[in-house]
């Protein structure tokens, strides 16, 4: 015989409370604040304990809503999506919510289009490029529930959007390098083809940069954003720049993991960060902090994350809450890949 399936009343029982005030403690819903903490750490506990399991089928249907958010990235998922899909799966949680984490193939809007239409979720975030971004409003001009575009540079009306200033904090921070006195700065891509790299606004506000100030930009080398394949990639390019004394004053990279990669390889052969090479990442992820030394590199601080997915939260939660656009600018984090002049 099956064994019986654990009941909210058994949680109740187990917690010494009643049913509604196991069922609200357990819906995650800010309310559950009211009951003092002991009480929700019983419920919890007696919950874990039992193995018991909410029926999110049957509330949903009840409610109207799927409780579950998809987040759109593409893949391979960069450190700075993973910092927004980290935040938003503990901000989620704590609402009684689901984050799914589905990746968009070659810049393909149909499968987010599909999604948004198709009731599988509540909200979206989108975490492509402003290319994707601008294919979707323009396959879905109004969209029927509320989605988030990361990195926009300009509003799209019906749709929230995240203005970081991306361009211009990278052009900010390369003027710290100049400062510092590197002239000679050369990019390091998170792409395979150079086709790629040369359409990354990463690398169009490098060539912007360096063109402004009487420069030819140029290309170190260029892979997939994975540190082992950007030491290997590093270790080649560098060992032969030095045997030529051709080494660059700076490397700017388009992800930190191609940065750590390019750091690792100069420590491997020698060559002194940031004495005689300064390496500058994107993204500000938690391996930038834990390299040592420390990687300087440029993106949003935990704090402006949270606030934007405070805002996101406010348009799933209250339907009379416009779309809008939120500025919370990328910034530099300067650390120990980059002289302390002038950053």
């Amino acid at each position: 015989m099956p064994a019986r399936r654990v009941q909210l009343a058994d949680v109740a029982a187990r917690s010494g409370v009643s049913v509604s005030t196991a069922s609200y403690v357990l819906s995650g819903k800010d309310g559950a604040r009211r009951f003092n903490e002991g009480t929700r750490r019983r419920v919890v506990e007696a919950a874990r304990d039992l193995g018991y399991v909410r029926n999110r089928s049957a509330r949903s249907l009840r409610q109207g809503r799927t409780r579950t958010v998809a987040l759109f990235y593409e893949a391979p998922m960069d450190r700075f999506v993973e910092r927004y899909q980290l935040q938003a799966v503990r901000t989620l949680r704590e609402r009684g919510y689901l984050l799914v984490a589905i990746a968009v193939v070659d810049g393909e809007v149909d499968t987010i289009v599909e999604a948004i239409r198709s009731g599988m979720c509540d909200g979206a975030l989108v975490a492509c490029s402003e290319q994707t971004g601008l294919r979707l409003v323009a396959a879905q001009p109004t969209p029927p529930l509320p989605v988030l575009l990361l990195g926009a540079t300009a509003p799209c009306p019906g749709y929230d959007v995240v203005m970081t200033g991306e361009p211009q904090a990278v052009e900010e921070a390369l003027a710290g390098l100049w400062d510092a006195g590197a002239r000679r700065v050369l990019f390091a891509g998170q792409h395979r083809q150079e086709e790629q790299v040369r359409s990354d606004l990463r690398w169009q506000a490098y060539a912007r940069f360096m063109g402004a100030h009487g420069k030819e930009p140029g290309l170190l080398m260029t892979c997939a954003p994975d540190i082992a394949c950007a030491y290997q990639q590093a270790v080649a390019v560098l060992r032969e720049a030095r045997d030529r004394d051709a080494l660059p004053d700076a490397v700017y990279c388009a992800a930190d993991r191609t940065a750590i990669g390019v750091v690792l390889a100069a420590q491997h052969l020698g060559i002194p960060v940031p004495a005689r090479m300064s390496v500058l990442g994107t993204g500000n992820s938690q391996d930038a902090e834990y390299l040592d030394p420390p990687l300087s590199t440029i993106g949003m601080t935990q704090a402006s994350i949270a606030a934007v997915l405070e805002h996101f939260w406010s348009r799933l939660s209250d339907d009379s809450t416009q779309a809008s656009a939120i500025t919370e600018r990328w910034r530099l984090v300067p650390r120990g890949t980059t002289p302390a002049v002038g950053l």
